[in-house]
């Protein structure tokens, strides 16, 4: 493992990468995840591999991957002498955003998953994928599509 030297170093020579810290996820949502979406998934992935009994080719195989969007950064605040918080405000529009590639390089336009607002996907870019949800997030019913 790098030491914390090196990791300055390494931040200095590559200005252009930024290193954040993970969002703390409670062990209840974590849970409530692999309980209720786990088994949508694995519903859907045991119909496609029954679908494809004969043989499984690289352009069968997608990767997915989720983005959040928001279009607010988050607000400091000073707390405290020398010690700034950020404030637990968010702002403006959100989004989760879902992109998926085959092996092949063969790709399905982006998804685009808003928090009660299907308006909103009307002025989204050509081709794009748009749906709403009560969470905002992607889900089971939304993931087949």
């Amino acid at each position: 493992m790098a030491g914390v030297d090196w990791t300055r170093v390494f931040l200095d020579r590559n200005r252009d990468i930024v290193l954040r810290t993970p969002e703390a996820t409670s062990i209840q949502r974590a849970n409530w995840f692999q309980q209720s979406e786990g088994a949508g998934f694995m519903t859907a992935a045991s119909a496609y591999s029954s679908v494809t009994s004969q043989g499984s080719f690289p352009h069968h195989k997608f990767n997915l991957a989720t983005l959040y969007v928001t279009n607010q950064l988050k607000c400091w605040q000073r707390k405290a002498r020398k010690v700034f918080m950020p404030l637990p405000v968010l702002k403006g529009a959100e989004c989760d955003s879902s992109y998926s590639t085959s092996a092949t390089g063969a790709f399905i336009p982006p998804m685009l998953i808003f928090h009660f607002l299907p308006e909103v996907i009307d002025k989204a870019p050509t081709y794009t994928i748009g749906r709403a949800t009560k969470s905002g997030w992607i889900i089971s019913e939304i993931f087949n599509e």
